[in-house]
This record gives C-alpha cells, structure tokens and sequence, in this order.
C-alpha cells in the first residue's frame, strides 16, 4: 500500500516536472524569438522618407 503510494507519487512528480521542463522550453524559445524580432525592428527603426519607423508604426510630422 505505502510502497505503491510512494511509487506513484514519484511517477506524478517525474510528470509535473517534465511538464514544466518542456514549459520553460517553450518559453526560452518564445523568449529567443521575440528578442530577435525586437532588435530587427529596433534595426529598422531608422529613418523613412517621411518620419521614423518604430516596428510596424510610422511617424510622421504634423503638417503644418
């Protein structure tokens, strides 16, 4: 009875552990991906013809 108790909550221990393993996975990857996409719009960021681009937004001066 004790023996199949402990067996089992080290198999649940092993599971919840693995889970969270692929979850950091998961995570640093997702992490990795968006650095990457930040500092190429940052890159990007540089001046267009009518204003400056930050990402995917462009700002333009008001027109006077």
């Amino acid at each position: 009875g004790c023996h199949q108790m402990m067996d089992e909550a080290e198999k649940d221990y092993k599971n919840m552990s693995d889970r969270i393993v692929a979850s950091v996975e998961v995570m640093k990857t997702s992490y990795a991906d968006f650095i990457t996409e930040a500092q190429t719009s940052a890159a990007r960021g540089s001046s267009t013809a009518n204003g400056w681009s930050i990402g995917c937004v462009v700002l333009r001066p008001r027109e006077a």
